[in-house]
């Protein structure tokens, strides 16, 4: 299974030769992450021992545990990724999978404001 999220942690341990570094993720472990073809791994050496954010896509094993992450974007942590700073679990990935297996018709006309207008004004008399 592998599911897109947002993790935020410390950049340790580079790989030059895969293009992949470790992200220590809290107290919770360790997370390995390998860059997209679109990123070099040279950007990463001004992060290197600082908090980063990264988002990807999560691979995760059979036990639930995630394995890898394939980077599509590093960047500094700012200010409120900290709610980004746990391991990604295989329950919050398919929680994402429900919410977005929702039809949105079924929204269709059940707005406040989608009623018609004559029956607004019958609400005024």
């Amino acid at each position: 299974m592998k599911q897109a999220f947002v993790v935020s942690g410390r950049l340790d341990e580079i790989g030059h030769d895969r293009s992949r570094f470790r992200l220590v993720v809290g107290d919770e472990g360790t997370l390995l992450v390998r860059l997209d073809r679109s990123l070099d791994v040279e950007s990463l050496h001004p992060l290197w021992g600082r908090r980063v954010t990264v988002q990807g896509t999560v691979h995760f094993k059979s036990n639930g545990r995630p394995c890898l992450m394939e980077a599509r974007r590093v960047s500094p942590r700012v200010e409120g990724d900290g709610v980004f700073e746990s391991l990604p679990s295989v329950a919050a990935a398919q929680s994402a999978t429900r919410l977005r297996d929702v039809d949105p018709m079924v929204l269709w006309g059940t707005w406040p404001g989608d009623e018609p207008i004559e029956e607004l004004l019958a609400q005024l008399d």
